[in-house]
């Protein structure tokens, strides 16, 4: 009995055991190639980015394509305009170096080349201008005043390097001004060249047109060195005048006293200050009436003279008719080189005698024009030599 439970026992344990044995055989989970499945999945990058790369690209060469054509399509055609300077007249002056074009309304209303003035001016219609020559000397265009003026800008006169002045109010000296102007200044060789156009305060499309014709031409070289003769004084006292005597300016100069006939006509001295100016007064007693002084000339002491051009120094310091053409030469006075101007803007019109002495300019001022326009010579009336004959620096 106790054998058989005993094997009973057994059969149990061993049936219980191959129970377990059997639930405890889980088969195993298959293994995961992780090597390979990232190898897939770039793989699949590459491919993909490349594909990217490619579209991107064919994208891109079409919207180049698309904004060249759109360019292409919406640039305008260039239309051609008429030249409004086809049928105006052409004036060129080899001797001056320069050309350009004007209106039919405007004329050539002067032509000057002598010693001292060489300029053509243009009037008519709407356009009043001038082209007007200056040596240049030791000027440097960036620090050129024009009538007292510096520079408002730069621009170019043909393809060349120029200044503009623009003087709205004119040019003012003493109580009136001249009319508004606008001037274009350039170098070329050894002369300024002034191109001005006068009675605007801004430049007309008309203006701008002669402007943008105007051309530089190769001026000739001198054939001839003559020049016009200088008008000599020589120095020669007079016993019976008066002599007046500036102990400033360090001057003397004659005035007659002694009357002439028929109205006791002579000279007197006027208002005076040394150093300053002084007046000579012209005298005369017609009959039945009381004697009469009127001025004759005057004579002026100006303290602001560098050496440098007479002339330029007379436009920034006497420019009394700034629109009017003066006549200029040399003349010898005292020993010094000076110069006579003249014109016939004012009713009898004027001639100054300009004696530079140091940094002193003695500027003598009379009544009357000076220049016979059939010849074009500058000549002084008797009593002016004679008066310019007993001057002398002391």
């Amino acid at each position: 009995m106790e054998n058989q439970i005993s094997m009973d026992d057994q059969n149990t344990q061993q049936i219980v055991q191959n129970d377990v044995s059997q639930s405890m055989n889980i088969p195993e989970k298959p293994k995961v190639n992780y090597l390979m499945i990232s190898g897939v999945i770039l793989s699949c990058l590459i491919v993909f980015g490349l594909g990217g790369y490619y579209l991107g690209k064919q994208s891109s060469n079409k919207n180049l394509v698309s904004r060249a054509n759109l360019t292409q399509t919406v640039s305008p055609t260039p239309i051609a305009t008429a030249d409004p300077t086809t049928n105006w007249k052409i004036y060129n002056n080899k001797d001056l170096g320069f050309e350009l074009k004007y209106p039919p309304s405007a004329q050539i209303d002067k032509e000057l080349n002598d010693q001292y003035n060489r300029a053509t001016i243009f009037k008519g219609g709407s356009v009043h201008f001038e082209v007007r020559l200056r040596k240049t000397g030791d000027i440097i265009l960036d620090k050129y005043y024009f009538m007292d003026s510096s520079i408002v800008r730069k621009t170019t006169l043909d393809n060349i390097p120029a200044n503009v002045y623009e003087l709205p109010n004119g040019y003012c000296d003493g109580p009136s001004c001249s009319e508004p102007y606008i001037a274009f200044v350039a170098k070329y060789g050894s002369d300024l060249y002034h191109l001005s156009f006068f009675g605007d305060v801004k430049m007309s499309d008309e203006e701008n047109q002669i402007l943008s014709t105007f051309k530089f031409l190769d001026k000739p070289s001198p054939t001839s060195t003559t020049t016009i003769p200088s008008i000599t004084i020589k120095y020669s006292p007079k016993t019976n005048w008066q002599t007046y005597t500036d102990e400033i300016a360090k001057f003397s100069f004659q005035y007659n006293i002694n009357p002439a006939q028929p109205h006791n006509s002579h000279q007197s001295l006027g208002n005076n200050e040394a150093g300053k100016s002084v007046m000579i007064m012209g005298c005369s007693t017609p009959p039945n009436a009381q004697e009469v002084c009127l001025e004759q000339y005057t004579v002026t002491i100006y303290s602001n003279y560098n050496g440098g051009s007479r002339r330029d120094w007379m436009s920034k310091n006497i420019n009394d008719y700034s629109d009017c053409q003066r006549y200029y030469t040399d003349v010898s006075v005292a020993g010094k080189n000076a110069m006579i101007s003249t014109s016939d803007c004012s009713s009898w019109g004027e001639t100054y005698i300009l004696i530079p002495n140091g940094s002193q300019m003695i500027v003598f001022l009379t009544e009357g024009y000076s220049r016979d326009n059939t010849t074009d010579k500058i000549t002084l009336q008797d009593w002016i030599r004679e008066a310019l004959s007993t001057f002398r620096f002391i």
